[in-house]
């Protein structure tokens, strides 16, 4: 039996044992985006450096166009223009106005910009300008954005294009940065192969390494990728060994449930100590959180599934620490299109969809398994009538009662794979479980349903 903690007490104890760790480095700008600031970024200047124009039009003083319309202009003589990248010319005069850009430099004495739509040039070097301006009116001021001293990025921020486009206007060519942590990704389990191989009988790809890697990487991180490690304790604990000596983090898949192959929770006591060893949610529970020399070390189950929730969860918010910053979870209210079943105390995970309907989110759990559940009930119950059918464990998941056809586990297992042609645990239909029990994976397509079924009718047919 596990002793197991809640998602938020896990959260708790990451946040009390494993306090920031990486160091500085300075990166060029063009190179800083997604990093983390480790300095706070004030501004050493006024941004913009001069009073600028917003709109094509003339600089003039506000007060000079009040009470004008189009029947009564302010009649102005023109004093010059401005053009883009060079000092206005001198103050402006009282009673005139200056052409200006959009983006040019508003000359002093000018307090306000009429557009070029409202202004009617005569062309004796005098304009009428038809429409009142008051002080202030389509101009941006010095110091507007930011003045000196004033923060403008603070510590830990993760950086935004559009903060790139703030540290580029402050003249930030290189910017301070936390180091990226690295995140050590070991997939343990004789039945895995590499990505680029054909599984075999009861064999799968090894899902986890890039799955694992990219949730390090999404958070801020780097990977690196230790391969397949066999089920053996001194196979795993040199692995461990040489990926504590070269990473800030360690995540392991596989291994973690309780039971004959339960290593990886072995080696962690040898080497440090174990802090917990189950989590109060699905899937996921058999999740191990290990301390060695002051470094983290998940114990991930091999399901990709329960890894990509475990490793989102608590792999981010490593990451983010380390870095000085914390995963933020955001939550939306959503009513589920299809009921799920409790999960007796335990936090339930699940891959949704979120659709707008009227003024509500509807939360969408795969919408496609509903059907598939009926034609894996309908099909059983019309073709293959030893084999029960029960209502899904989780989200995706059927129970098939198999008793009846006289199997021990073993037996039933060795008939799976031989007679019927299915590959176990192959993450497309059936997975081992309890003696006598199959489960089966309703969120494969419906072809893979099909194929997968009729195999077993041939075979159960065949007994």
């Amino acid at each position: 039996m596990l002793t197991v903690k809640t998602p938020d007490q896990v959260l708790a104890i990451l946040e009390k044992t494993f306090p920031a760790k990486t160091g500085e480095e300075t990166v060029p700008l063009e190179k800083a985006l997604g990093r983390v600031l480790s300095r706070d970024i004030a501004a050493g200047e006024h941004i913009p450096g001069f009073h600028r124009s917003t709109v094509d039009g003339y600089a003039l003083r506000g007060a000079d166009t009040f009470g004008c319309s189009a029947a009564i202009p302010a009649i102005l003589p023109l004093a010059g223009e401005v053009v883009m990248g060079r000092a206005a010319p001198g103050p402006l005069a009282p009673g005139s106005c200056v052409a200006v850009p959009t983006g040019g430099m508003v000359p002093a004495g000018a307090d306000a910009v009429v557009m070029l739509e409202q202004v009617e040039d005569y062309g004796d070097g005098t304009v009428g300008v038809c429409a009142p301006v008051a002080p202030g009116m389509n101009m941006i001021f010095r110091g507007d954005d930011v003045t000196p001293g004033r923060l403008v990025l603070p510590s830990g921020r993760r950086l935004q294009p559009q903060d790139l486009g703030a540290l580029a206007a402050l003249g930030a060519c290189r910017v301070p940065v936390r180091k990226r942590p690295v995140a050590g990704i070991l997939s343990t389990g004789d039945e895995l192969v590499p990505v680029g191989e054909a599984p075999g009988p009861g064999q799968v790809r090894d899902v986890n390494s890039v799955l694992l890697g990219a949730v390090a990487e999404e958070a801020g991180g780097d990977c690196r990728l230790y391969g397949i490690i066999p089920d053996r304790e001194e196979a795993l604990a040199r692995a461990i060994d040489t990926a504590l000596g070269e990473c800030d983090l360690v995540m392991v898949s596989g291994g973690s449930s309780v039971g004959t192959r339960d290593i990886v929770c072995r080696v962690l006591e040898d080497r440090g100590r174990v802090l917990l060893h189950g989590i109060a949610m699905k899937p996921g529970k058999p999740t191990i959180l290990g301390e060695v020399a002051g470094k983290a070390v998940l114990g991930l189950p091999g399901n990709p599934v329960a890894a990509f929730f475990t490793a989102w969860l608590f792999g981010r918010f490593l990451v983010s620490r380390m870095m000085g910053r914390r995963a933020r979870r955001y939550t939306i209210p959503a009513r589920l299109a299809e009921s799920v079943e409790a999960n007796h105390g335990r936090s339930l995970y699940s891959g949704a969809t979120l659709v707008r309907e009227g003024e509500e989110w509807l939360d969408q759990l795969l919408p496609y398994l509903s059907d598939n559940f009926d034609f894996v009930v309908n099909y059983c119950r019309n073709h293959i009538p030893k084999i029960k059918t029960y209502a899904p464990d989780a989200t995706y998941l059927m129970w098939l009662d198999c008793r009846e056809l006289g199997l021990d586990n073993q037996a039933l297992h060795d008939f799976m794979i031989q007679k019927a042609r299915l590959g176990l645990n192959d993450g497309c239909a059936f997975g081992r479980s309890l003696s006598g029990y199959m489960r089966l994976n309703a969120a494969c397509p419906r072809s893979v349903l099909e194929r997968a079924l009729h195999q077993l009718e041939t075979a159960v047919n065949g007994l």
